[in-house]
Parts: structure tokens; C-alpha cells; sequence
């Protein structure tokens, strides 16, 4: 009988409010877990951006880095943000256009919100490399890259 309520070493076991505690405390860490695994911090580094649409996004690193290969190999090696000025004007790894840009990042931002994905607002910037990985990857996701990037 003095066994059931003690442990080898004498103290009193109490496991009712031991349990209770776990599960508290279990349920606390998951929720924060799960609210920091759907939180995208902001990056300037390309490569990084890419890995990070990849959260919201599966399945669209390799169409982004080939795609971004193609269209701005000097965005690989800086955090600059690179225009084509002497052609259509274009800008940044996935050379956008401001207006296209801007087209599909109300709905890529809407989308994120809806999942429950909190990005730094800073990112929603066209000269933001987190941003165009994030609209672009939406945009190939959700079938809305059409002949914008032509294969």
C-alpha cells in the first residue's frame, strides 16, 4: 500500500497533477510550434527566399531556380537588386515587371493569410528577393505563371 503512493526513493507520487501538467504544457510547445513553423522570416538571399516558398508552396524550388537561372545568373552571387533596363525593364531574380508584381501580390499575400502563414510585411516589396520568391511560387502553384516565364 505505502508503494502505490510513493516511488522507490520515498517521495509522494502525485501523478494526477504530473499528467495534467504534461498535457498543458505539451498542448503549450505544440501550439508554438506549429505557429513558428508557419512563420516566414524575412531574407535578402536568394536561395534562401526559394527554400522558404517552399513552406506555402511545395514542389516550386526547382521551376524557381531555373527559372530565376534564366532570367538573372548575377542574382545568385549578390543581394543587389538587378533591372534590365536596356530591355523590358524587368527587375529582380524573377525579372518581374512592377505592375505584374503588384498583380498577383494582393492574392499570394490573401492566400498566406487564409493558411495562417505570417510573413514580415516588409517582404511585400518588388524589390524584395522574399517577395518575388513568395508571388512567383504562388503564381506557378496556383496555375497562374501562364507564358510569363515561356519555357
Amino acid at each position: 500500500r505505502w508503494e502505490r503512493w510513493h516511488d522507490r526513493w520515498g517521495r509522494r507520487r502525485q501523478c494526477r497533477i504530473a499528467r495534467k501538467l504534461h498535457r498543458y504544457h505539451s498542448v503549450k510547445v505544440d501550439k508554438l510550434l506549429h505557429q513558428q513553423s508557419l512563420t516566414i522570416p524575412m531574407t535578402s538571399n536568394w536561395t534562401r527566399a526559394m527554400r522558404y516558398a517552399q513552406k506555402p508552396f511545395p514542389g516550386t524550388y526547382d521551376w524557381l531556380e531555373f527559372i530565376s537561372n534564366r532570367e538573372c545568373r548575377a542574382c545568385y552571387t549578390t543581394t543587389a537588386f538587378i533591372c534590365n533596363y536596356q530591355g523590358s525593364g524587368a527587375c529582380g531574380p524573377m525579372e518581374f515587371m512592377s505592375g505584374t508584381y503588384y498583380g498577383h501580390e494582393d492574392d499570394a499575400r490573401q492566400y498566406l493569410a487564409k493558411r495562417g502563414y505570417r510573413v514580415d510585411p516588409a517582404a511585400w516589396n518588388w524589390r524584395s528577393q522574399l517577395g518575388q520568391a513568395l508571388v512567383a511560387a504562388y503564381m506557378r502553384y496556383t496555375g497562374q505563371d501562364g507564358c510569363h516565364w515561356c519555357l
